[in-house]
């Protein structure tokens, strides 16, 4: 979760200096799903698509988790620019190296969604920071992955390496 901090700001109706407002902000699936809700495309951040600033602005007020009060005009360019940080940032040290066969697959909500239910992840989760439940559904893919068969020469090596090693135990020679 992000939390901004706004600017304060000068009422030049009553002359008074008002106290910056605090903001929380989620990144999540459910904030994706309703943004392609609106917009009816695939979410381009998840995509390395071009976005629209009317889009940026439009996701951020669905990542905003303080419903009442909100107003997108309270925040400054500089924290939008932290939000699209936040958006872009991996909250996780797992790293997970695929050698995934086939085309790249277009994200969508519906897509994410679908992997959470055959991987049994609870809806729940659709709350979460988006990458840290993309990179839980991708431990759990590979976890479940079948086990990589090793090539004949690979097989071929290792039953030579154990006999050698158990020539050398026994003491004769081959």
């Amino acid at each position: 979760m992000l939390e901004i901090v706004t600017e304060e700001i000068y009422d030049e109706t009553t002359g008074m200096i008002l106290p910056g407002k605090v903001y929380h902000f989620e990144h999540s699936l459910l904030a994706i799903s309703q943004w392609e809700m609106v917009f009816k495309k695939p979410f381009p951040f998840l995509n390395g698509l071009q976005v629209e600033p009317i889009e940026v602005l439009a996701y951020v007020q669905l990542m905003n988790l303080d419903k009442t009060g909100f107003e997108i005009d309270n925040l400054s360019e500089s924290n939008i620019k932290e939000i699209i940080e936040y958006i872009n940032s991996r909250p996780t040290a797992t790293t997970i190296s695929s050698s995934g066969e086939g085309g790249r697959r277009i994200l969508t909500s519906e897509v994410i969604y679908a992997y959470m239910a055959n991987a049994q992840v609870p809806y729940s989760c659709e709350t979460w920071n988006i990458h840290r439940l993309l990179v839980l559904l991708g431990v759990i893919g590979e976890l479940n992955a079948p086990k990589k068969k090793r090539s004949r020469e690979e097989t071929a090596r290792m039953y030579k390496d154990l006999n050698a090693k158990r020539r050398a135990e026994m003491g004769t020679t081959g």
